[in-house]
């Protein structure tokens, strides 16, 4: 079976990334992802 990976989404401009950040690193916003 396949590993599951988790994928952060930020809520303000949709990017994905692999790692949590407190900071979206497309879009500047906080507390998005």
């Amino acid at each position: 079976m396949a590993k599951t990976k988790t994928r952060y989404v930020c809520q303000n401009c949709g990017r994905v990334t692999p790692a949590f950040m407190g900071r979206c690193p497309q879009c500047g916003e906080f507390g998005t992802m």
